[in-house]
């Protein structure tokens, strides 16, 4: 967990159930402050390397995003808008495209 895996992928990995699991955590409450450190490990190590400016910026945002969204997830009014360009094609063919493509809808 302290590498970001979510807890049920590392439960699989050992071959455990999380309900096998959760009775273990109700057995063992130090398991719960063991995981709960190893949640907050993996975010302090993707905070500093999100703050050092390394060229891995983008990837780290994306793991947080996804893995803590309550913590890191985008407001819903965002809004992202891509524009394609078409290099190399005359201008008259473009159109004749755009044409055929709005007869078919």
């Amino acid at each position: 967990m302290a590498r970001g895996i979510p807890l049920s992928l590392a439960l699989a990995g050992e071959g455990m159930e999380p309900a096998a699991y959760e009775k273990h955590r109700e057995r063992y409450p130090e398991l719960f402050i063991l995981q709960e450190k190893a949640r907050r490990e993996f975010l302090e190590s993707a905070i500093e390397q999100l703050l050092s400016g390394e060229r891995l910026q983008a990837n780290v945002c994306w793991l947080l995003e996804r893995r803590y969204p309550e913590l890191f997830v985008r407001p819903a009014d965002t809004n992202i808008h891509v524009t394609q360009q078409i290099i190399g094609v005359p201008d008259e063919v473009l159109q004749r495209a755009r044409s055929y493509a709005k007869k078919k809808d």
